[in-house]
């Protein structure tokens, strides 16, 4: 081989060296954001105080029996005002003070019901918890998800 011939295979193998470099830190950079352990324990905490609300016996009618917050859900859904009237005040405002929060209804094959406190979900973005969806209802499925907006809640339940 000539001289020429040696040096174009040596920068031949010096450029696919690179290449597959590249590639490996590129994947070590585009990759998603790992859970760090506190991210999780917030998630399942979240979680927790979701499907402990869901069971929570409430009395927020006057005059009636008290009711399970999932059958409080039931009742007024698909009705967002008749949901937010038996959610936000009487319960969700007092537990959530001071906190963005974000409750999805959703029924399928329904688009979802949103309660919210005051603020828009854009405006925690990355700085959220979002439990996984809580099933209420089998047959058809219902689901119940809690996004609240901080990295570390604190609630006040009453």
């Amino acid at each position: 081989m000539k001289k020429a011939q040696i040096e174009i295979v040596g920068l031949t193998v010096i450029v696919v060296i690179l290449a597959v470099g590249l590639v490996i830190a590129l994947t070590f950079i585009l990759r998603p954001k790992i859970d760090t352990l506190e991210d999780q324990r917030q998630n399942i905490r979240a979680t927790a105080l979701l499907n402990t609300l869901i069971e929570t016996n409430t009395d927020i009618q006057a005059n009636t029996n008290k009711q399970r917050l999932k059958e409080v859900i039931k009742e007024c859904y698909p009705d967002a005002v008749a949901c937010e009237n038996a959610l936000k005040e009487p319960i969700l405002n007092k537990i959530f003070k001071n906190q963005d929060y974000f409750l999805i209804i959703k029924q399928e094959p329904d688009d979802p019901l949103m309660i919210k406190s005051h603020n828009d979900l854009q405006n925690c973005l990355g700085n959220k918890i979002v439990t996984d969806p809580v099933v209420i209802v089998a047959s058809p499925k219902m689901t119940v998800t809690l996004i609240i907006c901080s990295p570390e809640f604190q609630t006040s339940i009453v």
